[in-house]
């Protein structure tokens, strides 16, 4: 008895010591050598490998998550308000990024040893350790999460966003001017493309221009952070508001006083063309995207085409009083709002803004009855 218990000792203490080295137990610096074969069949014949794994998971990945790579990558998002420019935000969230990145490749490459210890993973719902490992990611930044990280964040893609949009309208532009030419069979010299001294996208001199750099620092922070599997998780919010802004101005510049044009139909080309394209770009690694890209991009499309359909009627609501008094016009704009309201849930919002204008414009001394009457009508009229 005494020699097997010598014998077990020995067999333990050679698979422990080699556990130490390759995964920085007990204060050895972990070294790159895999685990042998002997030391998980020690483990295995004992009973001991899930105990193992059970300890590394919980002194090297899940403590190093939690005291080191997260707390360094939140440093980054610490006093936002000190960097004195967008530039040095948006540089402020690539090294960020960056690190976090190196720091999980480095940690995942001693998750994917453990994984060789041959044990089955049943935690948290997880299947496997790696899983297991992106979903402690997650938690762990989540739980130490700054309150005001999102200003890296919304500095670093509504700058992305800015330069996108600008060549959308600058290809736009282009394609206007060729059609044209096409038409009037007139030359037409792009002067609007050489007149302007500072690039729309970057907001630098054209001579300087930094749109370039900008989207393939762009590309590889996407791409970074799509392999850890955070990219949705961290910008989901921040691009919300950003893209929300641009609709915003765009519905408000193309439906400014224009009641005799249907603007829907624009509207939705718009979004799919520059907002969507841009999500596109957003999610372009892999360059063959998988059903859960798609699945993320139909669901963030629906989401924005409600807004967007919920901005213009609201915007058409509120120059209702004027569509009335052109009607009939104004017809056009009566047929997308007609349109947008089965789309919205805005028909209580329309009358209650449709009694209120009434009542301000017609029902005060200084309009004659004649004038009440005829607004009234054509009221009537235009929204039957």
């Amino acid at each position: 008895m005494e020699t097997s218990d010598a014998e077990r000792k020995m067999v333990l203490d050679a698979a422990w010591d080699d556990l130490r080295h390759c995964f920085g137990l007990g204060g050895v610096k972990a070294d790159r050598h895999e685990v042998s074969g002997t030391t998980v069949a020690a483990l295995r014949h004992y009973g001991i490998a899930e105990k193992a794994v059970a300890h590394i998971q919980s002194v090297v990945v899940e403590k190093r998550l939690r005291e080191n790579i997260v707390p360094l990558f939140w440093s980054h998002f610490v006093e936002p308000g000190s960097l004195d420019s967008e530039e040095a935000k948006c540089d402020r969230f690539g090294a960020a990024v960056s690190r976090l990145h190196a720091d999980y490749l480095e940690l995942r490459q001693l998750v994917v040893k453990m994984s060789s210890l041959g044990c089955e993973c049943r935690l948290y719902g997880e299947t496997s350790y790696l899983g297991l490992f992106n979903l402690f990611l997650k938690g762990t930044l989540h739980s130490q999460m700054p309150a005001n990280f999102e200003v890296l964040v919304e500095a670093f893609y509504g700058r992305s966003f800015q330069i996108f949009c600008a060549r959308q309208e600058e290809d736009q532009a282009r394609r206007e001017r060729a059609r044209i030419r096409l038409d009037d069979s007139a030359e037409i010299e792009d002067d609007d493309e050489g007149s302007a001294l500072e690039c729309s996208g970057c907001r630098r001199e054209k001579e300087s221009c930094h749109c370039s750099r900008y989207l393939a620092q762009f590309a590889q922070m996407n791409s970074l952070l799509m392999s850890m599997d955070l990219l949705e998780r961290l910008t989901s919010n921040c691009l919300t508001r950003i893209v929300h802004v641009r609709i915003d101005r765009h519905v408000q510049d193309t439906c400014k006083g224009s009641f005799t044009i249907s603007h829907l139909e624009s509207l939705e080309e718009w979004l799919d063309a520059v907002v969507m394209g841009f999500m596109k770009m957003l999610y372009a690694q892999p360059a063959t995207p998988g059903d859960d890209t798609r699945v993320v991009l139909e669901s963030f499309r629906r989401r924005l085409l409600n807004y967007l359909y919920e901005t213009y009627t609201t915007t058409r609501i509120d120059q209702l009083y004027n569509i009335i008094i052109e009607f009939p016009e104004s017809q056009p704009a009566l047929e997308d709002i007609r349109e947008c309201l089965e789309k919205t849930n805005l028909r209580s919002f329309l009358t209650v803004v449709l009694q209120s204008v009434l009542q301000k414009k017609l029902l005060h001394l200084g309009v004659s009855t004649t004038d009440i009457l005829t607004a009234y009508i054509s009221a009537i009229k235009s929204l039957r």
